[in-house]
């Protein structure tokens, strides 16, 4: 069977983002101990189906960065954030109806206490950290094990869950666990945990400049040896 490239790359990010919505939103609705150790290992399936097709973004965040880094074309950017959202309602449908819950319609709602946005932008800044550097140091094989050890990590010492993804945070406001309000500011939020890692990417990532010394010491005998 022949698929077209970009179609299939579509389908691979609104599946996975699917499955990762699932996960959320069935783990919330769950009465099981260990939700967090779910999710991680759902969110590493999901890019190991996934990775070797549309490289595995199944974030909106994670793919501003790639167009950002000029890796992902306008279209495809736009395709891959529609294709996000779409699979974070449908994954909140499926989670909500495993349990028996109805889907619930958003709600205006409240601005989110300060110490939430504080958590999204801690999480997602550390997100945005690892791909980046796992990326540029050529360890892009280890996303699918790193990547779900920082959402179970994340999970443990966040209030909000570890959303770190619009998607996710979409598809639990559809599950009735949050209002418009405050998916927007989480948003937000994760946004600036994006650039926060960025900026953290742009440290780590630089080259280191020489002592003032050694730089004079080095023109000398530049000069010495023309001499």
């Amino acid at each position: 069977m022949k698929i077209n490239a970009t179609v299939q790359k579509l389908i691979a990010e609104l599946l996975g983002t699917t499955l990762i919505a699932i996960s959320f939103t069935a783990a919330v609705a769950s009465t099981k101990a260990v939700p967090q150790f779910a999710i991680g290992i759902t969110v590493a399936l999901a890019i190991l189906v996934t990775v070797n097709i549309s490289g595995a973004h199944l974030n909106p965040l994670i793919s501003l960065y790639f167009f950002s880094k000029k890796t992902l074309t306008g279209a495809l950017f736009a395709g891959f954030i529609g294709a996000q959202v779409i699979g974070a309602v449908c994954g909140a449908v499926i989670g909500r109806a495993m349990w028996g819950a109805a889907l619930s319609l958003p709600e205006v709602g409240t601005v989110p206490e300060f110490p939430l946005l504080i958590s999204e932008w801690v999480f997602t800044g550390g997100l945005i950290f690892l791909v980046g550097y796992l990326i540029f140091q050529k360890r892009a094989q280890l996303l699918g094990i790193v990547i779900p050890v920082w959402v179970i990590a994340g999970i443990g010492f966040t209030p909000t869950g570890a959303q770190g993804n619009p998607a996710v945070s979409i598809a639990l406001m559809f599950a009735g666990e949050q209002d418009l309000q405050t998916v927007a500011w989480f948003v937000v939020a994760q946004a600036a945990g994006m650039l926060t890692g960025l900026i953290g990417l742009a440290v780590f990532t630089a080259k280191p400049s020489k002592p003032a010394k050694k730089v004079a010491a080095a023109k000398a005998s530049n000069r010495t040896k023309k001499a």
